[in-house]
């Protein structure tokens, strides 16, 4: 497990599918999985035990969120690929004691998963996951742009432009389509009172 200090009092840090295994069999001193991706995400595939506390909600009141994350111990963030998580746990590392080390899960769930982590699932009633309504909103554009181009021929650039912001996202990894369905209320869910509800209650279950 890697680990630097950002500030005299905070640790924050890296740790690996392989080694968060192990912590989680440690009983009581296993770590706080803390889940900052969108509710559907977490619906379609979560670590068993995590708790969800949307990154926006986290920026919403990172001094809030710390001081119900002060009491947990050790905590680990995940989120898909670990640049999420990696935001949240910059929010949060100012607002946090050398009490409560701070982790970033290496790889997120795409890691996790891919080293045969288990993984949980909702009961399918909630929101699609964030790769499934991209996929959804990028063929709806595309197929639109080229109805419309039969009559504005001008139309085409639209498809051209969903083309491109994907070739981008697969190649850099960020993907601004998500970003902007990351802030629609279907994704915004709760409020962030009621997700740290789920963080005290995760807390007294332990």
């Amino acid at each position: 497990m890697s680990a630097d200090t950002t500030t005299q009092t905070t640790q924050t840090g890296t740790i690996s599918p392989a080694e968060l295994r192990r912590s989680l069999a440690d009983g009581d001193r296993a770590p706080l999985l803390l889940d900052v991706r969108t509710d559907g995400e977490f619906e379609a595939g979560h670590i068993p035990g995590s708790v969800l506390l949307p990154l926006h909600r986290v920026q919403e009141g990172p001094a809030k969120v710390a001081s119900e994350l002060a009491p947990c111990g050790e905590v680990v963030v995940v989120c898909r690929s670990g640049k999420r998580a990696s935001t949240a746990a910059e929010e949060l590392a100012p607002h946090l004691g050398a009490a409560t080390p701070l982790r970033v899960l290496t790889g997120g769930m795409t890691a996790w998963e891919q080293a045969g982590g288990d993984s949980a699932e909702g009961d399918g009633t909630g929101v699609w996951d964030m790769q499934r309504q991209v996929r959804f909103v990028a063929g709806t554009l595309v197929l639109g742009a080229i109805a419309l181009s039969a009559k504005v021929p001008a139309a085409k650039w639209m498809a051209a432009g969903v083309g491109t912001g994907l070739a981008v996202s697969g190649a850099t990894g960020a993907c601004p389509m998500a970003g902007a369905l990351a802030l629609m209320p279907w994704n915004r869910g709760s409020s962030l009172e009621d997700d740290l509800c789920a963080v005290r209650e995760r807390h007294a279950g332990r």
